[in-house]
């Protein structure tokens, strides 16, 4: 499937089917870099959306791809929205980490505050 709208869509409704094959053809797509970046999105969404315990690390990687370059990404940045979602009760402190960490892009620190904030 060429089209990133309708993969999109897959994602999705694969992710809400709570199917394991599915949730593994899922991270496939999510650790590749050659998928669209919003079907990347989508598919780190419906980890977090299983509670799968790979989502923490894979949004922990990320972020840590970020910092070489200090450049950010559509995906980055909706890793630092779904912080809160994934990790439960200890989101709160690992977002005022990446508010103070200079490493990270200044985007994604900023991202992170608005996270926090809500």
């Amino acid at each position: 499937m060429k089209n990133p709208a309708l993969m999109v869509q897959g994602v999705r409704l694969a992710a809400r089917s709570g199917n394991g094959s599915l949730l593994d053809k899922i991270e496939q797509l999510l650790k590749n870099s050659n998928t669209a970046e919003p079907v990347r999105i989508a598919a780190l969404e419906g980890l977090v959306l299983n509670k799968s315990p790979k989502a923490e690390a894979e949004i922990q990687a990320i972020l840590e791809s970020t910092k070489p370059a200090k450049r950010t990404s559509d995906l980055a940045e909706s890793a630092v929205r779904l912080i809160p979602a994934a990790e439960g009760g200890k989101g709160a402190g690992t977002l005022q980490n990446l508010i103070t960490d200079q490493a990270l892009p200044l985007p994604l620190r900023r991202e992170s505050l608005r996270t926090l904030a809500n």
